[in-house]
């Protein structure tokens, strides 16, 4: 009859913990699984809203009855939240001390349940948190990352086209190489929307032709982006016997209008090629293509740099500012010497009183 009983647990037990996978179990790609649509882009993306708190406003990971919570003891876990952060305190109250601010994603060990609160050891803290806040799922957290700060590195796996929207019919942009490096902004079905080339670039490319790597940060990539960009970037202005000129949002007379630009406005060009060139629109910081024959670099007019003029005579100096003398001892180019060795003509009047002959 005792065996009987332990059996019978063994199974509840069994069938607990399947049904809390069950219930954590979720698919990456339905986070994504809306159509990839052409979007404006910028130069900057604009930083994800962040919220800390005990879990107030926040999505819940699931709700649990405390005793079913037990099973978790002992495992390592997640914090999961819909893109904020959760306080690790130091009792199972929300009134209790702060001891740490855990983003989502940092992994936590589960040392204990207190009702509806995890004691978790936290890096160098041992603290609680709400258990509806802990996962044991990490593609849960690695989609609410991709959501809100996170991008994914991919590896191309052999030469493909990269596209001005995702659609096998659309304008070619460039070809990756195999082996070439991208970083993955969106996916949705057979489609990766990527940042591509030295200038970041961005693109669709077929999906199984990349091989997905790590996540990386999103603030680290659209800042080695901006700086690029800066890099690269010339003064332009726009040309035109019309009354303006269409910025395009792909580089396709078809393509959906950004902006107009009238003649003479000021743009910086990114990059050109024989028919589209792809410039920032100065107003807006949006960047866009506009027919090369619309566009020209401004160039620059060289500095023109004033010196004195000399006049050949005989004289004796004693160091006066503004002088004329070509000393025989120890220089042979003219220069205007300054009383106390002032620098001018990157020669040095190295004597207060000479006799020069010219």
């Amino acid at each position: 009859m005792g065996n009987l009983k332990h059996t019978i647990s063994a199974i509840l037990a069994v069938s607990l913990v399947g049904s809390l996978a069950a219930i954590q179990a979720t698919d990456l790609t339905s986070v994504k699984a809306n159509k990839l649509t052409q979007e404006t882009e910028t130069v900057q993306a604009p930083a994800p809203a962040v919220l800390t708190g005990d879990g107030e406003g926040e999505t819940a990971d699931f709700s649990i009855a405390a005793p079913a919570l037990q099973v978790f003891v002992g495992k390592d876990a997640y914090i999961l939240t819909s893109g904020g952060s959760i306080n690790l305190r130091a009792a199972a109250d929300t009134e209790s001390t702060i001891l740490d601010v855990l983003s989502v994603g940092t992994q936590v060990k589960i040392l204990d349940v207190d009702e509806d609160w995890f004691k978790v050891e936290a890096g160098e803290y041992t603290g609680y948190v709400k258990s509806d806040f802990i996962t044991l799922d990490y593609s849960k957290v690695q989609s609410v990352l991709l959501n809100t700060v996170m991008y994914q590195s991919g590896t191309v796996t052999q030469s493909i086209n990269v596209r001005a929207e995702a659609d096998e019919n659309s304008v070619i942009l460039a070809q990756a190489g195999e082996g070439s490096s991208v970083t993955v902004l969106e996916q949705s079905g057979d489609w990766l929307k990527v940042y591509f080339g030295e200038n970041y670039d961005i693109g669709y490319v077929s999906s199984q032709y990349v091989t997905i790597g790590d996540m990386v940060s999103r603030k680290d990539v659209n800042t080695a982006r901006s700086e690029q960009i800066a890099k690269v970037a010339k003064n332009a202005k726009i040309k035109t016997n019309n009354s303006a000129v269409e910025v395009k949002l792909i580089p396709d007379e078809n393509g959906e209008t950004l902006t107009t630009l009238a003649n003479n406005a000021n743009c910086k060009i990114i990059s050109g090629g024989t028919n589209w060139t792809k410039i920032i629109v100065s107003a807006t910081n949006e960047i866009g293509y506009v027919k090369s024959e619309n566009v020209s670099v401004i160039t620059a007019e060289p500095i023109k740099t004033a010196f004195p003029s000399f006049t050949k005579k005989t004289t004796t100096d004693s160091g006066k500012k503004g002088s004329i003398c070509r000393t025989g001892s120890f220089s042979k180019r003219l220069i205007t010497c300054f009383a106390g060795g002032k620098i001018y003509r990157n020669k040095i009047c190295l004597r207060r009183s000479f006799s020069v002959r010219l």
